[in-house]
């Protein structure tokens, strides 16, 4: 079975494809149900392979990273497909699929190894009792030696869709309260807890202030600026992107709790609050092209909610966004400028790794932020939650 020609078209001979399927078919005569996973690239030997683990925690794949080769889902097997020549003369994919047959409902984890940067696509296939078909299809990036995990969640009962969710690497953003591939700038009275890490440099002037260690290449300190933790010189080693965000973003645009938004919150894909408007999002992933929030507005997470943000995202008033004891977490995919000022407050772990964020008046964030770059003036503030 080759996704990438049958159910994506034609692959570009100048990229790396992997495809990724789910099908669950079944039948009122018998339980004929299955969960077939096909992955496809254009190496030879192949250079990706998938493990699955079943909600009973038993594994059935290949760990290409580390060797580990395992087949304890019952009623699961695995193959590999070689390569073959299509019509262009170029080599088609060489591919490595699981089936399981009967497989137990519930929630899935499943890991893609990439022994080699590549480009992937993915797709969930799924026709139900009545044999109607549906397909989630996206497209992502994995880097030599790392991993990407995604969970299935999975029914055989007729007219149940598998979903499938990124599960995105956070860990790495806890290590600081401000971090930037890019320059990090301190003027005013600005203030910054620590730890600071940037592949950059770090200017504070004025009265502006970090309080804490500070891992960089070179930090400049002019006027009654100052830093009251450790320097650091180690030039260039933040990780700039511990999780890419394509394969979630296109995930996302057909699989979110969107609908969970009240009408009148989120038009033309800008979710906006304005004056005194609240609104406490439930727990799920949303996805929104822009975040506006303004005036005395309030943005209240209710469980674990993930805010993802094509576009720009702008505070400004006295507008609030994470109050609440429940965690929120915005990832933001935007190549922009992001936005706080006045006496705006957000209180989350901001993922924007290719935007820079200015903070100015007494705008504050009170939790991680990890971005290209960052200007701070004024009054602003950096926190430690």
């Amino acid at each position: 079975m080759r996704l990438n020609k049958k159910y994506f078209g034609k692959p570009r001979a100048s990229l790396t494809i992997v495809g990724i399927c789910v099908l669950a078919t079944f039948v009122k005569a018998a339980d004929r149900s299955s969960l077939y996973l096909d992955i496809t690239a254009r190496l030879h030997p192949i250079g990706v392979s998938i493990m699955l683990t079943n909600p009973s925690g038993q594994q059935t794949g290949e760990n290409l990273l580390s060797g580990l080769k395992l087949q304890d889902i019952p009623n699961s097997g695995t193959s590999h497909d070689g390569p073959g020549d299509d019509e262009t003369g170029e080599p088609q994919a060489q591919s490595m699929a699981i089936n399981v047959r009967r497989p137990e409902p519930g929630v899935y984890q499943m890991n893609v190894f990439a022994a080699t940067s590549t480009v992937f696509y993915m797709g969930i296939i799924n026709y139900d009792s009545a044999r109607k078909r549906t397909l989630v299809k996206l497209q992502g990036t994995i880097a030599q030696g790392a991993t990407q995990e995604f969970t299935v969640n999975y029914s055989p009962a007729p007219g149940a869709v598998p979903t499938i969710r990124p599960v995105l690497n956070t860990i790495p953003l806890n290590e600081n309260s401000l971090a930037s591939c890019g320059n990090i700038s301190l003027s005013g009275h600005a203030r910054a807890a620590g730890p600071v890490r940037s592949n950059g440099g770090v200017n504070v002037t004025g009265d502006a202030v970090i309080n804490g260690d500070v891992t960089v290449a070179a930090v400049n300190t002019t006027g009654h600026a100052k830093v009251t933790g450790q320097i650091i010189q180690s030039p260039g080693n933040l990780n700039c992107l511990p999780s890419d965000l394509t394969a979630a973003l296109q995930l996302l645009t057909t699989s979110n709790d969107n609908a969970n938004i009240p009408a009148g919150f989120l038009k033309a894909g800008v979710l906006r609050l304005a004056g005194k408007n609240t609104l406490t999002l439930a727990s799920g992933d949303y996805l929104v092209d822009r975040l506006e929030l303004s005036g005395g507005s309030r943005l209240t997470a209710n469980g674990s909610v993930r805010v993802f943000v094509r576009h720009g995202i702008e505070l400004t008033g006295q507008a609030v966004a994470g109050t609440g004891a429940s965690p929120l977490t915005i990832f933001s995919n935007s190549t922009g400028t992001l936005s706080l000022s006045g006496a705006s407050e957000l209180r989350a772990i901001l993922y924007a790794p290719k935007a820079k964020i200015n903070l100015s008046g007494q705008a504050r964030i009170i939790g991680k932020v990890h971005v290209a770059a960052a200007d701070m003036t004024g009054d602003s503030k950096v926190e430690a939650p």
